[in-house]
């Protein structure tokens, strides 16, 4: 088997009444309109530069984009288009440009501290440590009362977007100077976890609530550094006496919460997330959390409640919308779904919003609206084009629209030319399309990156086995895919099928039926009636296809082996 992973599953959930101000979706999805150049706009000044660099930003023309902003920033005193510009830099990845932006930004704003924090992880990705150091002094000492907000704003970035060393190594050139401050040793404490380095960690953190007893920040670190050492009651054993020193601190047994979830104590997460409610009943965070728990429970109704109070609530809207959004989809009531998904407007939801609304439009027949939301997306959203394409290609695929699959591919891997994903989709893709050559190319593409890459190779052996005569050559491909991956479904279901492309039934039988008790698929059942077909056993094989035709009643590939051999 191989495109059975490639399809998107959704869930079940009740049916629910629209929104009481639905945001209509349109039969089709016109595209941007924009203005040309403004007369006024002359490339001599900044703001020339700046509509010009926004044009081509729109048109998806991302170098010119960037050469205009560049200019921009060059010519204007306005912080604002510096601001602007280097926010494109780092969305387009052009790192020189951002710095440059970062440090003009700060030179004509001072006071901005946002600039500095910029400014900071800029120099300090750059390999700059001195500048960085100079810059992070320069922020500390101008925010003076505010130094330890300042540094908690950091956190994350340096977390994130700076080397591990660089980063600590940062945070050890101004101890002297603010070794004082509980922020510093909580913020390296941070960056010491996330780079792995429990001890240190620890060391920090019980530096940090030495200096500051009452803070609970640095207390729920510890208590994940402990879930990152396997110590799970020693970490639930510090939360537990912190509640019992600060019983009205939200924001520890929120974090208590949080931590439970993630440790996969589900019915105690929901214990403590339940009691913080109730005593607090607009505790927005709370909710939020109790409503992704209920979606892990398939608890679809509380689900639909929780993020329901979040919009009453007026908080974490965006993600309510996306999340009722999903759970409409999956109950298959797309134009509620396609309601809520239109009303995600930013944030970090925003792109898996547009995607899963362009799929919800595919299913509904409107494919041509489903693409061309795509396609403004990958304008907006360079830094995501790749998995825009590789969205539009699986979209595509699953509507059973394989030339125009393999052309969007086709694109993507010409802006992508090494990407797995994309060869491997193609791949899917030219293999309907009966241009067996082509496939064969794409996945040995694959293979020549990863050799033993268990994908690739099933996905080649089984090709070989189920269209070519190469029977032998594709039981190599699938054993050493097996041997990676011993447990797979799908690779044990292609050596099923190779096994009986050579003729040894009983090695092909114990296979399939192995993997038809381990997922519910229409193609295992296929394979494994087939084989019961052949040898005799009709009675079992008709009534395993009638079951997979009762769950899967769409299946082209059930349908027609039931066709070949029972006619």
């Amino acid at each position: 088997m191989v495109a059975g992973l490639f399809v998107l599953s959704g869930c079940a959930v009740l049916e629910r009444s629209p929104p009481s101000e639905p945001v209509a979706v349109p039969e089709a999805v016109a595209p941007e309109t924009v203005a040309e150049e403004s007369p006024q706009a002359r490339p001599g000044e900044a703001s020339g530069w700046v509509m010009s660099g926004e044009l081509a930003l729109r048109r998806g023309h991302y170098e010119r984009a960037l050469e205009s902003f560049a200019r921009a920033v060059e010519l204007t005193r306005e912080p604002g288009v510096v601001q602007r510009a280097t926010e494109v830099a780092l969305t387009l990845g052009d790192n020189t440009l951002a710095l440059a932006g970062a440090r003009r930004w700060v030179a004509l704003a001072p006071e901005r501290t946002d600039a500095r924090q910029v400014l900071v992880v800029l120099e300090l990705r750059a390999g700059n440590e001195d500048a960085a150091r100079q810059t992070l002094l320069a922020l500390l000492e101008y925010s003076g009362e505010g130094a330890g907000e300042s540094l908690l704003a950091l956190r994350d970035s340096l977390i994130e977007d700076v080397q591990t060393a660089r980063a600590l190594a940062l945070l050890e050139a101004i101890d002297q100077a603010y070794g004082h401050l509980a922020e510093l040793h909580y913020v390296r404490g941070a960056v010491a976890y996330g780079g792995g380095d429990l001890a240190l960690a620890e060391t920090a953190i019980d530096e940090a609530r030495r200096l500051s007893p009452e803070w609970v920040d640095p207390l729920v670190l510890q208590a994940r550094v402990l879930v990152a050492r396997d110590e799970p009651e020693a970490a639930i054993a510090v939360m537990e006496q912190g509640l019992r020193d600060h019983p009205g601190e939200d924001s520890l047994r929120l974090a208590y919460g949080r931590l439970l979830f993630e440790m996969e104590r589900e019915e105690d997460a929901r214990r403590e997330l339940e009691r913080l409610v109730e005593a607090n009943p607009s505790q927005a965070d709370a909710i939020r959390v109790l409503g992704l728990l209920a979606l892990e429970q398939e608890r679809f109704d509380d689900a639909h409640d929780y993020f329901m109070r979040l919009l009453q609530l007026g908080s974490h809207a965006d993600e309510a919308y996306y999340y009722l959004g999903s759970l409409e989809a999956g109950q298959g009531n797309e134009a509620t779904a396609m309601r809520w998904l239109s009303q995600v407007r930013e944030g970090r939801h925003l792109l898996p919003a547009r995607v899963l609304l362009a799929e919800v439009l595919g299913q509904t027949g409107n494919l041509d609206a489903a693409r061309e939301l795509l396609r403004q997306m990958r304008e907006a959203r360079p830094d995501a084009r790749l998995a825009l394409f590789e969205s539009e290609g699986r979209l595509l695929y699953n509507q059973g629209r394989y030339q125009s699959a393999t052309e969007v591919y086709d694109q993507a891997l010409e802006e992508f030319p090494d990407d797995r994903t994309l060869l491997y989709g193609r791949a899917l893709s030219l293999e309907r399309l009966d241009r067996l050559d082509e496939v064969e190319r794409d996945l040995r593409r694959m293979l020549e990156q990863q050799p033993d890459d268990p994908v690739a190779l099933n996905a080649l052996g089984y090709t070989l086995a189920d269209r070519t005569s190469r029977h032998e050559e594709a039981l190599d491909y699938i054993a050493r895919a097996l041997e990676q991956q011993p447990d797979n479904p799908a690779i044990i279901d292609s050596m099923g099928w190779v096994k009986y492309r050579l003729g040894d039934y009983e090695a092909a039988e114990r296979y399939l039926r192995r993997a038809h008790e381990m997922v519910d698929d229409p193609e295992i059942a296929a394979h494994l009636g087939e084989v019961l077909w052949v040898t005799g056993r009709e009675e079992e094989a008709s009534r395993i296809w009638r079951q997979a035709m009762e769950n899967f009643p769409d299946s082209d590939v059930l349908r027609d082996t039931v066709q070949r051999l029972k006619d």
